[in-house]
């Protein structure tokens, strides 16, 4: 993943760019995310916590998908679509994607 892009649609609302990052990623920042800077801290500061070893697994649960952060990977499942596959990335390429969405927030 190239370094992830935010943009904001003609409605103000954030996006993330399809092109620099997968789509479930964009999703999920969407709508589990979305203008949220307490939650976009909390799901960093879980990030931070798996990667520094402080925690050896944490799972949250959002409107529509499920997010598993494990040493060294983050899995982002729909929760209601079974034929969208799960996403696993790196808890870099996550944190990467949630600073970039937090940097648009207001």
């Amino acid at each position: 993943m190239t370094g992830p892009h935010i943009v904001r649609d003609e409605a103000g609302r954030l996006r993330g760019d399809r092109e620099t990052m997968p789509a479930v990623l964009a999703d999920f920042l969407e709508t589990e995310v979305r203008g949220g800077r307490r939650r976009c801290d909390a799901l960093l500061a879980a990030v931070e916590a798996v990667a520094a070893g402080r925690a050896d697994r944490r799972d949250d649960t959002g409107n529509l998908y499920g997010l598993t952060l494990v040493p060294g990977r983050a899995e982002i499942m729909n929760l209601f679509d079974d034929r969208v596959p799960p996403l696993s990335l790196s808890l870099e390429e996550l944190r990467m994607a949630l600073l970039a969405w937090r940097g648009r927030l207001p």
